[in-house]
Order: structure tokens, then C-alpha cells, then sequence
């Protein structure tokens, strides 16, 4: 039956318009995991614009934004758009699709080897719930020359989106022309997107030496499941935050075998892109949120929550907690205040949706319990909210309890970030926020990066206690703080920094050097 099944799968990837050698030569071993993944998202990251991948309307639909229209159209095996550009009508090509659910966008190509994503998308959810219809992403019509208009740079997929959505993928960008060349191996994320395959691949699985399972055990009496044994934590989660973050890239490409900090800068939790408290704002994906959370502490990481393969969560209820959290302790009454409705679910409180792009909810992965009061005092969100819109704070107080709202590290955190570089917090209070056992190690990092941003008064002594911390992040942070200082100091602090084993650290390290006379005794 197996081989019968690997024959249908091989056949239906030759005719599909995205096959490529590597799937059928995967499916040879793995015809599971290949037909999982043809469910995932990772899947549909891009295709060929055909009509058998395209979910759009093109026959021939006016859709009218603001005072203007697009016309979405096609012509025999081709996918038109045509849209007002100032005075004039352009005319695009669909060449690719990108995504597939809830949205899907298209790319058109312009000069230079340039691909644009358009600022329309296809709501792709059914009628009921909205969808069956084109969108305009944006609140407002921008011009040609605003930052945020479809052929700027932020829209560039080259850029800004290429080496998310394909395996392999080269940009061959030329400073001085401005031209691009883009390649790639797999034009969507096939399994060399997250698999690094070796000469003796093919041996080392018929000798099944595969990696070692991690596994999870809640002994007698705890409340959490423990780790006991660690699979390859490392690896694992440095593939996924490759694409899974907000960063800076550091190389053409991405590398699945390589370490996340070796070709990535994680943005820090600054506001506007994050809350004080460290929950998402903006669109800031998975990383920076998840590294927050006691789970991410605990040695949790995305497989498992997530099916590594298609993608999905593995249960669709509260299972999913439960499979560490004890059920008759967490999943009651007594914890989450709910009767049965969508209250008494663990994400609702823990894990609250942002809505992006008009209707792509996104859930928090720090994992936070609702704080009323911290809320009342810095505005942050609350999940209550999400359900309870139309209830004031006084009604929420009243009805549910609120123990354990007392944080005063989180707190002063939170006013730290939330301050505008005022000098009303002292030396010490900013080493108890950088010390504190409480906080994770990236709000320690984005607390000492603020530092470089206005208010510092610390000293470059007690500042350097950190360039030795085992944290990658809050290293980097701290050389980013001395890059603010006079060049004798940071030549004093930052020269034996130059061999630092995290590239990203390597880096910040020589930008702060710049133009910084370095003697010999450094």
C-alpha cells in the first residue's frame, strides 16, 4: 500500500506546477512526512501564478478602494491586474502567488529584476466568515514616493520576503546598479528549507540513525511535565526563528544548519513594535515574543505544540496544554474563572490574538497572565478584553480574581521602556531590571539597549559586567551601549570583543570600533 501511495504522490508533485527534483527525491524515503507537508503552509509559501494555484477572482473584477479601482483580469493562461497609477492605467502580470490562507498575495515583476507584492490580497476564508473577496492592505492610498507604496523597497520581496517563502534562496543583489538576480533551489519551503542534507544522508537513514526524541514526563505529584531528554533543541529552534522573527539579515540567504545569531539581529522589544510589558503590537512574528516566555525557559519548542511538518498545532483545544500542564489543576473552573465557552480555553488568556493585515489573527507566544493593574497603569492589553470589550476595569475586578497582580520587577521594566529617555530612574533601579532573575534575557537585553538611546547613567565599569553574560542578546546589547561611549573607552572595552563567537555580536562589535584608533596594548 506504501508503494502504491508513494507512485500517487510522486505523480501528482511531477504535475504540480511547483514540483522540483529534491520532493520526489525525498518522497523516495519520507512519503509521510512529503504528503503532511503538502497540507502546511510552508507548502504554499510561493507558486507559479497558474490558475490551478490562483484563488483570486480574475474574471474580469472591478474592485473599487478608496476613490480608485483595480481590475483584475485574465487572457487565455494569463493573470492580469490593472491598476491607476496617478494620471495613467499600468498593466501587471501576476507572476507568482505568495501564501494561501487566510490571505493570498501576488507578485508582478518590475525594472532591475525586481518582484513588488501587490497591496491587494484575496481574503481566501469562506463567504461566512467574511472572505470570497479582494482587499486593499492599507488604510490609506499612498503615493508612488511614500515609503510604504507597493514598488518601494518595503514591498520588495527580493529584500524583504524572499528568503521566507523559498529553499535556497540567493538574492544577487549589485550595490552599484541596484539590479537583482535572484535564485533559488525550491521556490517554496520544501525540506532543505529546514532539513541540511549531508553526502552520507542517504546511508545514515538506512542505518537509522535518526536524531534523539524529545521527550517530556510529569512525575507524581508536579504540576508541569519536565524535560528528559533534550532532541536537539538548539538546531530546531534556530531553524524556525530563522524565518519566524523580526531581524536583520546578515547574509544572502539563510542556512538551516547554521545558528539563528550567526546570520540574523532580532529587533528588540521596543515600543511602538511591542506593548511595555513585552506583548506583541505590531507585526513582529514569533521570536521575540516566544523567547519572553517560561516555555522557551523551560526547554519547550515549536514541535512541540506544532506537527514539524504540516505546520499545525496538534491539538485544537486545550489537549494541547495538558499534554505538560496538569489537567485537574489547570483546566477548571477554579483556574481559568469560565464556564464552558471560549473563556475556559488556556490561548485566550495566555496566548491573546493581534489581527494583521486586515484578517490574519496571530496569537502571543510569551505566554503572559492577564494583569488588570499593570494594564490600568501602562495601557497594555488585556485579554479580557478580546471578550469582554463592552465591561470597564471596575466590572472585571469585580467578577474575576485578580491574585498575584503584584510585579514590581516587570513594573519597573515596563516604566523603563515606557519612559522617554527621562532621567527619573536611577543607576540602581536599571541593575535590578538587568539582574533580575525574574525577567527573560531578552527584556534584560532590550532594557540595557535602550541605554544607547538617550538617558545612561551608568558607567562604562558597571556597564561591562554584561559584556561576559552567557547571553548572546544581552552581549549585544551592552556593545551596542558602548558604541555610545568616547573611543578611548570603547577601544578599551570592545577590542577583545573582536573574536566573539556570535556573528552578529562580531559585528556590532567592529561598528562600534569604527573610526575608534585602536593601539596596541588593546
Amino acid at each position: 500500500m506504501l508503494k502504491i501511495f508513494s507512485k500517487l504522490l510522486i505523480t501528482s508533485l511531477l504535475l504540480a506546477p511547483h514540483s522540483r527534483a529534491e520532493d520526489i527525491s525525498c518522497i523516495t524515503c519520507h512519503p509521510k512526512e512529503v504528503a503532511t507537508w503538502q497540507q502546511s503552509d510552508h507548502a504554499h509559501a510561493m507558486a507559479v501564478a497558474t490558475p490551478q494555484n490562483v484563488l483570486g477572482n480574475f474574471n474580469n473584477k472591478i474592485f473599487k478602494y478608496h476613490d480608485k479601482k483595480v481590475t483584475f483580469l485574465k487572457t487565455k493562461q494569463q493573470l492580469w491586474v490593472e491598476l491607476d497609477e496617478g494620471k495613467t492605467t499600468e498593466r501587471y502580470q501576476i507572476i507568482y502567488t505568495f501564501g494561501h490562507q487566510p490571505l493570498q498575495q501576488y507578485l508582478v515583476e518590475n525594472e532591475n529584476g525586481k518582484m513588488q507584492v501587490l497591496p491587494f490580497a484575496w481574503d481566501a476564508r469562506t463567504v461566512n466568515k467574511g472572505g470570497q473577496q479582494w482587499l486593499y492592505l492599507f488604510d490609506e492610498v499612498s503615493s508612488d514616493t511614500d515609503r510604504f507604496h507597493w514598488k518601494q523597497p518595503l514591498q520588495n520581496w527580493n529584500g524583504m520576503c524572499a528568503d521566507c517563502h523559498s529553499s535556497g534562496l540567493v538574492r544577487h543583489y549589485a550595490s552599484g546598479t541596484g539590479n537583482f538576480a535572484t535564485q533559488w533551489q525550491a521556490i517554496n519551503v520544501s525540506c532543505t528549507s529546514c532539513h541540511q542534507l549531508t553526502e552520507d544522508h542517504g546511508k545514515a537513514t538506512a542505518q537509522k540513525k535518526y536524531h534523539k526524541k524529545r521527550e517530556w514526563r510529569r512525575n507524581e505529584g508536579a504540576l508541569v511535565a519536565s524535560l528528559v531528554s533534550n532532541g536537539q533543541k538548539s538546531v530546531r529552534m534556530d531553524t524556525c526563528f530563522s524565518c519566524h522573527a523580526l531581524r536583520t539579515p546578515l547574509t544572502d540567504g539563510m542556512n538551516s544548519n547554521t545558528a539563528f545569531l550567526d546570520q540574523f539581529r532580532p529587533n528588540w522589544l521596543f515600543p511602538p513594535l511591542y506593548h511595555v510589558d513585552g506583548q506583541i503590537k505590531e507585526e513582529v512574528y514569533v521570536y521575540g515574543s516566544f523567547v519572553q516566555s517560561k516555555m522557551y525557559k523551560a526547554g519547550v519548542t515549536c514541535i512541540d505544540c506544532h506537527e514539524p511538518h504540516s505546520g499545525k498545532v496538534k491539538y485544537a483545544d486545550n489537549n494541547l496544554c495538558t499534554q505538560c500542564h496538569a489537567t485537574e489543576i489547570f483546566d477548571n473552573t477554579q483556574h481559568h474563572q469560565h464556564t464552558n465557552n471560549a473563556g475556559n480555553q488556556c490561548v485566550s488568556c495566555h496566548m491573546p490574538e493581534t489581527t494583521y493585515m486586515k484578517v490574519d489573527p496571530r496569537r502571543d507566544h510569551s505566554f503572559t497572565i492577564p494583569n488588570i493593574k499593570h494594564s490600568n497603569k501602562f495601557g497594555t492589553p488585556l485579554a479580557c478584553k478580546q471578550c469582554h470589550s463592552d465591561k470597564d476595569t471596575d466590572w472585571l475586578t469585580k467578577n474575576y480574581n485578580w491574585s498575584n497582580q503584584h510585579n514590581p520587577i516587570l513594573s519597573l521594566y515596563s516604566s523603563w521602556l515606557s519612559q522617554n529617555y527621562a532621567n527619573d530612574i536611577t543607576a540602581q533601579q536599571l541593575l535590578t531590571i538587568f539582574q533580575a532573575p525574574e525577567l527573560d534575557n531578552l527584556k534584560k537585553a532590550t532594557a540595557i539597549a535602550k541605554l544607547a538611546l538617550g538617558y545612561n547613567p551608568l558607567s562604562p565599569e558597571a556597564l561591562s559586567q554584561f559584556l561576559t553574560s552567557s547571553d548572546p542578546n544581552i552581549r549585544r546589547a551592552s556593545i551596542e551601549v558602548f558604541a555610545t561611549y568616547a573611543p578611548h573607552i570603547r577601544a578599551k572595552f570592545l577590542s577583545p570583543l573582536l573574536a566573539e563567537h556570535v556573528k552578529s555580536n562580531r559585528i556590532a562589535v567592529a561598528q562600534a570600533l569604527l573610526n575608534t584608533p585602536l593601539e596596541q596594548n588593546y
